[in-house]
């Protein structure tokens, strides 16, 4: 357990004494960063958002059935 706490240790050390260093990006690389940074942002917001209930028409329905209390009858042809 020491060892991989070490090693652990030694990783971070090595990657905190890289940040001070200038390196050389290029254009592509800026954009393709900016577009995952972006992409990254907008999966968490929709993970992360609280679901809402909203209400657009107040269940009003189409009114295309006609009155519901109107029963239409039945249209079969009866042989008398």
């Amino acid at each position: 357990m020491r060892e991989i706490w070490r090693t652990i240790k030694k990783n971070v050390q090595a990657s905190l004494s890289d940040l001070d260093k200038t390196c050389i990006r290029t254009n592509r690389e800026l954009v393709f960063g900016a577009v995952a940074c972006t992409a990254v942002g907008i999966l968490a917001g929709i993970m992360f958002a609280p679901k809402k209930s909203v209400t657009i028409g107040s269940h009003n329905g189409n009114n295309n059935a006609g009155s519901p209390s109107v029963k239409e009858e039945d249209e079969t042809d009866t042989e008398e």
